[in-house]
């Protein structure tokens, strides 16, 4: 541990790599996965972007992970589409598509929406506001109230006090 220190990550590579190319190879990977996952998005809504991912690219086979069963028999019945959309336009040598249930999926994408957005709610001032009704209707709730049962009669005015102005009870 006293000898291990932070590496430059190119410098990483130099050491440990012995092709210089698989930078290269990484690089090359990853922008193929960009473009198979924004041809899949033009297949799906938008809403189910965040259940589906092209994992990986390998041997002229593509891996979707998707997060349900639900999610899988809809992309077992557009498969033979994407199959042959993504074959003519990025990847002529392509082979087979494979897709996997990966119910972590939902979870990651969970985690990440709430890291995203935590400090807009942690920034903001959090009021709470109750639920009011307006003051007819407040009302009525209390005229209502004095004919009804007892146990009846105390729920209506609690409901009743849930009013955005003072109540004036005018009895009949």
């Amino acid at each position: 541990m006293k000898n291990n220190h932070p590496y430059v990550f190119l410098d990483f590579f130099k050491k440990h790599v012995k092709d210089s190319n698989i930078l290269q190879y990484i690089q090359r990977n990853v922008k193929i996965i960009i473009k198979l996952n924004n041809i899949l998005n033009e297949f799906f809504p938008t809403e189910m972007k965040s259940f589906y991912r092209v994992a990986n690219y390998r041997n002229n086979t593509i891996f979707i992970e998707v997060s349900n069963a639900n999610l899988l028999t809809r992309f077992n019945y557009e498969k033979r589409k994407i199959f042959f959309k993504l074959k003519k336009n990025i990847l002529p040598t392509l082979s087979l598509i494979i897709i996997k249930i990966n119910p972590n999926l939902v979870q990651k994408n969970k985690q990440n929406y709430l890291n995203n957005n935590q400090n807009i709610f942690f920034n903001r001032k959090i009021e709470k506001y109750r639920r009011q009704i307006s003051k007819k209707t407040a009302n009525e709730l209390l005229i209502l109230s004095q004919k009804s049962s007892e146990k009846l009669k105390k729920s209506l005015e609690k409901l009743a006090s849930h009013s955005m102005d003072k109540i004036f009870f005018k009895k009949n």
